[in-house]
């Protein structure tokens, strides 16, 4: 998918590559993707006293508290002996504008280099070296 819709993928200036993978699946050729998803989630987020966040007061055992009663309630659904499958048809994605982070071109230019199978992790690490090299001198 990533190596039909390169362009897409690599030009997206967003850094979750969760987003990007939304926006690439709505944007690149939606009729032939098919996404699979959950009612239960068995991953929680404890992040609230992250960059996204604005709460003047973080309390992070609070959070995995809540998150342990949660547990509590939730467990005896967490490992089913059987999944139900449904096709449900919903509106297409829409993409929201991103969240930036991804718009150096060399980060893009690597990218499509290596979507494009011109770059091979031998040279990926030989740049960054390089880089290495370059960064200490100064």
């Amino acid at each position: 998918m990533i190596k039909a819709c390169q362009k897409n993928f690599c030009n997206y200036n967003d850094y979750n590559w969760d987003w990007t993978l939304q926006y690439v699946i709505a944007s690149c050729d939606p009729q032939r993707f098919s996404m699979l998803s959950i009612k239960l989630s068995r991953v929680s987020h404890t992040g609230v006293c992250g960059i996204h966040h604005h709460r003047k007061l973080c309390n992070v055992e609070k959070e995995v508290g809540k998150i342990k009663r949660t547990l509590n309630l939730i467990l005896p659904h967490l490992f089913p002996k059987n999944v139900n499958v449904q096709k449900i048809y919903e509106k297409p994605f829409k993409p929201k504008t991103s969240y930036g982070g991804w718009d150096d071109v060399r980060d893009q230019t690597l990218c499509l280099e290596i979507s494009n199978g011109t770059l091979d992790s031998q040279t990926i690490l030989n740049k960054v070296k390089n880089l290495s090299v370059i960064s200490q001198k100064n």
